[in-house]
């Protein structure tokens, strides 16, 4: 997110459905165009985030699309927030024609990423699925009703938000700690690092991520150069993705 501008994929194999979305998301809304009931709460949050400016990409969609071709979009474009739909049913490759199985993998990938699964057969994903609620979007409501769709928006600007002050949470206490002098270090502060720094690697490639035991099995000792390491490994992944 740059500038207070949120940006956005989008993964569906519907192109109408797409250009709905993203009408419904750069709209910019009006307390006037809701009504009495609505008003108090559409002003509340029109009002918290009117200087924020939304941008749509629609991701690849083809026989080579998977987990990690999605991340790849995400790291090129800096992508802020995914929207995959639950049924893609003209996805060539039908191991992954539903949507919540892939954004299962992408998360692996980016652990804790701003992800939406929309639909329009709710009752039957949550039937099906075993996925965070609050991750559900119902299309026909997003698509039909405004009030629900600025609650949605505006949802999902607070899940960017959350994730890039979390991001910069963990590096400032993981830079802080780093700065304990290394013989004034206890098992604890050791413990915090180790925790902090596998956070960070998985929410930037959890498949390249060293498991927390391996590296609590290291020699205390090499626990720089182990820390040394994993930034070379993370150095490596942004300069392949083209960061």
């Amino acid at each position: 997110m740059e500038n207070n501008t949120i940006i956005i994929g989008i993964l569906d194999d519907d192109t109408s459905k797409i250009t709905n979305i993203k009408g419904r998301l750069k709209h910019k809304y009006k307390t006037e165009e809701f009504n009495d009931n609505e008003k108090i709460f559409a002003f509340k949050q029109i009002e918290s985030y009117k200087n924020y400016t939304i941008k749509i990409i629609s991701l690849t969609l083809d026989e080579h699309t998977d987990a990690n071709s999605i991340v790849a979009e995400v790291k090129q474009n800096n992508i802020d927030c995914l929207i995959i739909d639950y049924k893609l049913n003209s996805f060539v490759s039908t191991y992954l024609n539903n949507g919540v199985e892939l954004s299962k993998q992408i998360l692996q990938l980016l652990n804790d990423f701003p992800l939406l699964i929309l639909t329009s057969y709710e009752e039957e994903l949550n039937q099906k699925e075993i996925f965070e609620p609050f991750m559900i979007v119902d299309y026909i409501a997003f698509t039909h009703s405004k009030s629900y769709s600025l609650m949605i928006t505006n949802k999902l600007i607070d899940a960017v938000i959350f994730y890039n002050k979390n991001q910069i949470s963990l590096e400032e206490k993981l830079k802080t700690l780093m700065a304990i002098p290394y013989e004034k270090r206890n098992a604890d502060i050791d413990s915090q690092i180790l925790e902090i720094d596998s956070k960070l690697e998985h929410r930037i490639c959890g498949e390249s991520a060293i498991p927390k035991k391996l590296k609590e099995d290291l020699n205390e000792n090499k626990f720089e150069d182990l820390l040394n390491k994993l930034d070379t490994i993370i150095r490596k992944y942004e300069n392949d993705n083209g960061k």
